[in-house]
């Protein structure tokens, strides 16, 4: 029996289960008030999450500003939303000088289930000076029913109501884990290990047996 397919495909199938490890982008994008963009921003296009896949969305998000909390007053704020090819849309964060607030409501009053979002304070990665640190997080996202098996849209918007105080926002290393498009990848990999596993045990079977 020839041993080369069995090889290629046992080749194959390693190389394609190597790539289930996780997918990532370590940029740090920083925003800054001042720079005359009402609001600035940047968006990352995710690869869809298969229905009941647990792929997770995680990223660092944090705020810092220099004004103070004032009721009935349009303060600066950093903002990141969540957007689906099918029209799906939901906030997940804002943070402007009264704090941090999670899965706010969205336009049309509902909002994300903030079960679904996680969290770990950490040690913000610029100098956020002169502007007073309002939070830095690690952020974690299981993405629900209604935001799977579609093209995804992450948003960063920082919105800037152009008075004297200086505000900054930063996300960075935006990941899905595993990344989704390897979910099935994953599939084949190990389908094809198998396939190979099961040829080489087919193969001594068929060896001449000597006396």
């Amino acid at each position: 029996m020839n041993a080369y397919p069995n090889f290629r495909c046992l080749a194959l199938g390693f190389a394609l289960a190597a790539l289930s490890l996780r997918a990532q982008d370590g940029s740090l994008h920083v925003f800054r008030t001042g720079a005359g963009n009402l609001p600035s921003g940047e968006s990352v296009s995710l690869a869809p999450f298969p229905a009941g896949s647990d792929a997770r969305l995680e990223f660092d998000f944090g705020f810092a500003t220099g004004e103070t909390a004032s009721p009935g007053e349009l303060h600066d704020s950093f903002t990141a939303s969540l957007e689906g090819g099918s029209g799906a849309f939901a906030y997940l964060v804002t943070a402007d000088a009264f704090g941090t607030l999670w899965a706010p409501a969205n336009p049309d009053g509902s909002r994300f289930p903030d079960g679904n979002i996680g969290l770990l304070t950490i040690l913000p990665p610029i100098d956020v000076t002169p502007a007073t640190l309002v939070g830095s997080f690690h952020v974690t996202v299981a993405i629900p029913e209604g935001f799977s098996a579609q093209a995804l849209t992450l948003r960063f918007d920082l919105f800037d109501n152009t008075d004297a105080s200086s505000s900054v926002g930063f996300f960075r290393g935006v990941q899905t884990v595993p990344e989704p498009s390897t979910v099935v990848t994953t599939m084949i990999g190990a389908v094809l290990l198998a396939v190979a596993l099961r040829g080489r045990g087919r193969a001594r079977e068929d060896r001449p047996r000597i006396p």
